[in-house]
C-alpha cells in the first residue's frame, strides 16, 4: 500500500491603503507690498493693494494647498463702516468666501518648502461714502486638497485705507451729468447792451459738506482787452437765490451733493450798464472754486 500525504494550501493576500498624512502647512508672514491707499469716491478705476503671504510646509510629506477667506460681513465683503465692496484675487481668480477653496487654483509644497502667495485686495466700484478711515478685515484659510478640503490653519488680515474728502466743480452750458462733454470755459455775450443775459450751469459733487467761492479778476466788470484805463462794463451774478456784483469774493457754505452725477445749479450773468465806452472786446475771468468744509 502506498501512503500519500495530501496537503491543502490556502493563500490569503493582505492589502492596506496607507492613511493620507495630514498636511502641516502654516502661515509664516503676511506683509503689505504697497502703502495705504486713499480712496477717491468718484474715481471709477479699481483700487488695489497687495498682500504677500509666506507659507511653509513644516511636515515631512508634500501638501496640495487651497485658499479661502471669510470676512466679518458674512460674505458681503464690505470695507468696515461703509457699503464699499472689495474682492480678494489670487492668480486672477477670486477667493471664495467661507470654506470653499479658490476653484482651479492650488499650491504644491514639498517637505519644509517655503512659498510666497500674492493676494490682491481690490475695490471694484466707485464709492459714495463719507470721508473716514476704513479697512478690509478678513480671515485667510489654508485647505488640504488631498484630505476633503479640510481647513488646516487660518490667519487674520487687516488692510487699512482712507476715503478722502472730495469736492468737485464743473461749469456746463446745459443741465447734464457731472463732467460730461458739455463743460465750457467761455461765455460770449456777443454785442454788449444793458440787460443782456447769459446762463450756464454750475455742477457740484462731493462726499462731504462743501464751501464755494466766486471771485472776479476785475472786481465785477468787463475790461477792454487792448485799452488800459478804459471804463469797464459792470455785470451781476445770480446764483443760489442771490444776485450780486462780484466786486468782492462771495462765499457759499454748507453745500452738499453726494450723488455720483452731482447737482446742477443755474447761474445767470447780466450786463448792468454799457455806458459810453470805446469799441472793442471786453472780458473778465470769473473763478468758481470748491473745497470740503
Amino acid at each position: 500500500m502506498i501512503l500519500r500525504n495530501l496537503v491543502a494550501l490556502a493563500c490569503l493576500t493582505l492589502a492596506a491603503t496607507p492613511l493620507h498624512a495630514r498636511c502641516e502647512a502654516v502661515f509664516e508672514t503676511l506683509t503689505e507690498t504697497s502703502g495705504a491707499v486713499d480712496l477717491d469716491p468718484f474715481d471709477p478705476s479699481p483700487y488695489e493693494r497687495t498682500l504677500r503671504v509666506t507659507l511653509r510646509n513644516t511636515g515631512s510629506d508634500p501638501c496640495r494647498i487651497g485658499l479661502s477667506a471669510t470676512d466679518r460681513t458674512l460674505g458681503n465683503r464690505l470695507l468696515t463702516n461703509t457699503q464699499v465692496p472689495y474682492e480678494l484675487i489670487w492668480n486672477n481668480v477670486p477667493i471664495p468666501n467661507f470654506d470653499t477653496p479658490a476653484p482651479g487654483r492650488e499650491l504644491l509644497l514639498g517637505s519644509d518648502q517655503v512659498s510666497e502667495v500674492f493676494i490682491s485686495v481690490q475695490v471694484r466700484r466707485p464709492v459714495q461714502a463719507q470721508p473716514l478711515p476704513t479697512e478690509a478685515v478678513f480671515t485667510l484659510r489654508l485647505h488640504d486638497l488631498d484630505n476633503g478640503n479640510q481647513v488646516i490653519t487660518q490667519q487674520d488680515a487687516r488692510l487699512a485705507a482712507n476715503i478722502v474728502a472730495v469736492a468737485q466743480i464743473n461749469i456746463a452750458g446745459s443741465s447734464s451729468s457731472f463732467g460730461s462733454t458739455y463743460g465750457i470755459d467761455t461765455v460770449d455775450f456777443g454785442n454788449l447792451e444793458a440787460g443782456k443775459q447769459q446762463s450756464v450751469y454750475v455742477q457740484l459733487r462731493g462726499n462731504t459738506s462743501m464751501r464755494m467761492s466766486v471771485h472776479s479778476a476785475n472786481s465785477g466788470v468787463l475790461r477792454h482787452q487792448a485799452i488800459r484805463g478804459a471804463p469797464g462794463i459792470a455785470y451781476s451774478v445770480q446764483l443760489l437765490g442771490q444776485t450780486f456784483v462780484p466786486t468782492d469774493p462771495r462765499t457759499f457754505g454748507g453745500l452738499l451733493s453726494t450723488g455720483l452725477y452731482g447737482s446742477n445749479m443755474p447761474m445767470t450773468l447780466t450786463i448792468i450798464e454799457v455806458g459810453d465806452v470805446p469799441a472793442g472786446q471786453y472780458s473778465d475771468v470769473l473763478t468758481l472754486s470748491i473745497e470740503p468744509e
